[in-house]
């Protein structure tokens, strides 16, 4: 039923650890593909792209940063700090290891519920969007890198941008108070040894053309080229 509600015909598993939910051999595992890049659009609507063997110039500005992955099942990275306008919150004095799990299956971005409390302190979208203009920009640093994300790239037009693809969950959306604009990023408290961690999802990498290297063990994260699969 989900999938007769949605624009796809099904789920490419793409983990670092190569094995679906039920313990199967995962697609591009089982071709041999050590290196892939995805690039998402931001336009709803518009393909997304998946490069297997490598990158493509045309979905990214400027050069990679490369970061080694930090988990076995998950292509996951050592995170340093979550800043707003700029400003620490402290998103890593909420135990550890705090990490950054990049993940296309995630619609938005997660984090344990104490940090996500602090940045929302400092970012507070108007349902209405009036207040867009105003909005900070919020930084995820890894690396020692600073992945900045505008509020374009976290803050949901709901109305026009996300559901216009599915004509039920318009109409859903439809029956529902006249909200217009919501911040991309709920909480999320992951158990165990996650416990401090975030999902950077689909809002983040819009923003950030990534690269997967299951050999070196290593991502990288460009910006991504807001208009590359025009045409």
């Amino acid at each position: 039923q989900g999938y007769a509600a949605g624009a796809f015909d099904g789920i490419l598993g793409i983990g670092m650890e190569g094995r679906t939910n039920e313990g199967a051999t995962a697609v591009l595992h089982s071709l041999g593909v050590q290196q892939f890049s995805i690039w998402l659009s931001s336009r709803s609507g518009e393909d997304g792209m998946l490069v297997l063997g490598g990158t493509d110039p045309q979905y990214h500005t400027g050069p990679f940063v490369n970061m080694p992955v930090a988990d076995e099942r998950h292509w996951a990275v050592t995170m340093d700090d979550v800043a707003v306008g700029g400003r620490s919150i402290g998103a890593c004095e909420f135990g550890a290891p705090c990490r950054g799990i990049l993940d296309t299956g995630t619609s938005l971005i997660t984090g344990p519920s104490a940090a996500l409390t602090r940045l929302t302190a400092g970012v507070s979208v108007a349902p209405d969007c009036s207040n867009f203009g105003e909005l900070p920009n919020v930084s995820f640093v890894m690396a020692g890198h600073a992945f900045t994300l505008q509020p374009e790239h976290y803050v949901l037009d709901v109305s026009n941008q996300v559901l216009s693809d599915s004509p039920m969950l318009k109409a859903l959306f439809s029956q529902l108070p006249s909200a217009r604009c919501m911040l991309a990023m709920q909480p999320l408290d992951l158990p165990g040894e996650h416990g401090a961690s975030w999902i950077l999802g689909d809002p983040f990498l819009r923003a950030y053309y990534s690269h997967y290297d299951r050999a070196s063990r290593r991502v990288g994260l460009a910006k991504a080229r807001a208009n590359a699969g025009a045409g």
